[in-house]
């Protein structure tokens, strides 16, 4: 979302906003008018930025129903408001006879108090300035749902969706082909996108180096974890959960994506199995002979918080993808050390056509490659 501020020594108006290499500073307006007294326009603003980029990262189609009344229904209401948006601050809603009509959506009454708060500073210019920016940041939302995060849409790197857009996970399934362990530039798009094509690419290396070093695919990343610290346990659940029926990487990142975002809105689809995780947690035995410090400050032990969601709820999509990339290279990790039956040659120069690397490292890169760009119809490419 877009953040907006006011420099009062100069009497202008700021936007910045997040990208995935840092944020963007923009100038919206200059304008004697604007003073202390008129914060409440740059925190509408902001407000207004909230409500247009939420249409974006809850999208009606993520919802269970679209039936009247719904969230789904209420999303499309919602998304439905942007026409209203762009015109409400050049012509807002303003009080006759003694009454005011307001907006029932809150992302257009946000429209129409700025359009308001406009009306009151009669600076034409300035409306004119705000009106054009707002409809920058409309065009930014809706080109980022069509899967286009060049200029100001950029800042949906920064955000989680609980869909992927097929252009983002062929962008990032290239990004991977050129380097898998350090991908470079996979920031620059969207994170549950990648996070799609990173599945895929962990699924590969993970079944990869079972093959290549005898362990079962369900521990190949505790065994890494052994070696390197590495967030083992979400993409582990992620592989093990590919590997369960039909379950697809798209499939796999978005319903936990989903799942953690309505942890943050405070909900859960699933009561059910929040409950029965929980009392797993309540059931397991407490270590009374080291509680974790408690006892030295004479507190009673008592048990670890349980997490609703593997995920950050904050920013999940983001975090899933660095956990499933610092899977792939903990796959590497323990190819590294344990891989048997590698022909390795330094001076050998028909490469891994002939079945012959230069490195360990060379051969785990090559085969993942080649598996990955084989399969990549489970992802749809």
């Amino acid at each position: 979302m877009t953040r907006y501020a006011l420099n009062t020594d100069r009497g202008e108006l700021i936007a910045v906003w997040d990208t995935g290499d840092g944020p963007i500073f923009h100038s919206v307006a200059t304008s004697t008018t604007l003073t202390t007294t008129d914060l409440g326009l740059a925190a509408e603003l902001t407000t207004l930025s909230a409500g247009l980029w939420r249409a974006y990262t809850h999208p009606a189609g993520a919802a269970s129903s679209l039936a009247k009344n719904t969230e789904g229904w209420r999303r499309q209401q919602h998304r439905a408001t942007f026409v209203a948006v762009a015109t409400a601050p050049t012509n807002p809603n303003l009080p006759r006879g003694g009454t005011l009509t307001h907006a029932y959506e809150p992302v257009a009454e946000a429209a129409h108090r700025i359009g308001r708060r406009l009306h009151t500073l009669a600076d034409r210019a300035l409306t004119d300035a705000i009106a054009a920016d707002l409809r920058t940041e409309i065009d930014a939302v809706e080109r980022t749902e069509l899967g286009d995060l060049t200029g100001r849409a950029a800042q949906a790197t920064a955000l989680s969706r609980p869909e992927a857009s097929p252009l983002q996970v062929a962008a990032a399934h290239d990004t991977l082909i050129k380097n898998p362990v350090e991908p470079d530039g996979v920031t620059h798009l969207d994170p549950a996108s990648a996070a799609v094509a990173a599945a895929h690419w962990l699924w590969t290396a993970v079944h990869l180096t079972a093959e290549a070093t005898g362990h079962a695919a369900d521990v190949v990343l505790a065994r890494a974890d052994d070696i390197e610290t590495i967030p083992y346990q979400t993409p582990t659940l992620v592989v093990v959960t590919m590997d369960d029926g039909d379950n697809t990487a798209t499939d796999v990142v978005t319903d936990l994506i989903s799942d953690a975002l309505d942890v943050a809105d405070g909900i859960t689809r699933y009561p059910d199995e929040i409950i029965d995780r929980l009392s797993d947690h309540a059931d397991d035995d407490i270590d009374l002979e080291h509680p974790t410090g408690l006892a030295e400050r004479g507190a009673d032990p008592e048990p670890p918080p349980h997490r609703l969601t593997p995920l950050d709820p904050k920013r999940p999509a983001q975090d899933l993808l660095n956990d499933l990339l610092e899977g792939i290279r903990g796959c590497q990790l323990l190819f590294l050390e344990e891989a048997d039956g590698i022909t390795v040659d330094a001076t050998a120069d028909d490469g891994p056509a002939a079945g012959v690397y230069r490195t360990t490292a060379e051969a785990f890169t090559a085969q993942l490659t080649a598996r990955a760009i084989a399969e990549r119809h489970r992802i749809g490419l």
